[in-house]
Parts: structure tokens; sequence; C-alpha cells
């Protein structure tokens, strides 16, 4: 697949076996030389290109890249929706609190929010806190719902307060959810 990018010298030709490398099992003695050419072909390329070298490198990254994934993630085009998704399932393996928030950031967008809630649930009670610390500044009644299912999923007895606020809150279209991640915190 690198001599197909290389041979295609730039040419829309090489977003073919760029989008095949954001399938394949990442091989970590070609890592290094996927990224150079990922990298490469991010910046400077067409868009289709660009597009599929962008969701290949999220696929091939490691946290070295951390700040390289989050030039991905805060591109606006709508083309990048599976380069974000691909940017999200890489920052889950990291165990790095700096993800929590771009994991949170990433829920204001409809075609990764349940993606970036999976990731929260994958990472475990170590959310926790940066959610409890978020959830008011979030003005999106969808997010929140999704962070409530988070809660419900991972959350542990620090946040009771914080949920029973919530299920006796004014708010009715959250109720709901506080109250079932209420629950099963309980039952835990």
């Amino acid at each position: 697949m690198l001599d197909q990018i290389r041979n295609a010298e730039g040419d829309s030709r090489a977003s073919q076996p760029l989008s095949k490398l954001a399938e394949i099992a990442v091989v970590d003695d070609l890592r290094s030389k996927v990224l150079i050419v990922t990298r490469k072909h991010m910046k400077n390329s067409n868009g289709f290109v660009s597009k599929s070298a962008a969701e290949a490198f999220a696929h091939w990254a490691t946290e070295k890249e951390f700040d390289e994934l989050i030039e991905i993630i805060k591109n606006k085009d709508g083309m990048m929706y599976t380069a974000h998704k691909k940017v999200v399932a890489t920052m889950a393996t990291f165990d790095d609190p700096r993800v929590y928030p771009i994991l949170i950031e990433a829920m204001h967008h409809s075609f990764v929010r349940s993606d970036a809630r999976n990731a929260m649930i994958s990472i475990g009670s170590n959310v926790e806190d940066t959610v409890l610390e978020q959830f008011e500044q979030i003005t999106d009644s969808s997010v929140k719902r999704e962070l409530l299912e988070v809660l419900q999923k991972i959350g542990t007895g620090k946040c009771e307060r914080f949920l029973e606020k919530i299920a006796t809150g004014p708010d009715f279209s959250l109720r709901h959810n506080a109250q079932r991640a209420l629950d099963a915190i309980r039952a835990r």
C-alpha cells in the first residue's frame, strides 16, 4: 500500500490505499513509516487524499502524536467525520487525562457522539471527575443525556449527590437519565 501511495505521486489515486491503511491491523515495525507518509499527505494533498490520510494517521497514531490528533478532531471539514471517529477510538486507548475533555467536546458533533460516549465508558471511572466538572457548562441537552449514560455505566458513589440534584431538578429532559444513572450506581 505504501508503494501504491508513492506511485500515485500526489494524485487522488493515493486515496484508496490510504483508506486501506486506516482499516488494517497496525504493524508496529511499519508504524513510523506509515505516520510519515500519512502526515505528508494530510498536509499537502487534495481533499479526498487528505481525508484518507487523516483517517490512516489517526488509526496508526500513538500518544506521541497527541497534538496532531487534536488538529484532526478540530478540523471542521464535513468530510473528516470518519477521521474524527478514528481519533476518538485511538484516544480512548491512551492513559491520559487530557483526553477526557476532548471526548466530551467531540460529543457536540452528533456523528461522533456515540463513539465518544463509548470511548469514555471504555476508559472507566477515571473520566468521572471530568464529566462532573464540565457538565454544567454544557448547553446541549443531547450531550448531557449521553454524559448521564456514561455516569450510569462508570459512575461511583462520589457522583450520587450530583445525580440526585439533576433527578429532582427543573430540567425534565434529564431527570429520567439521572435517575437511571443513580439507580445503577446504587445497585453496584
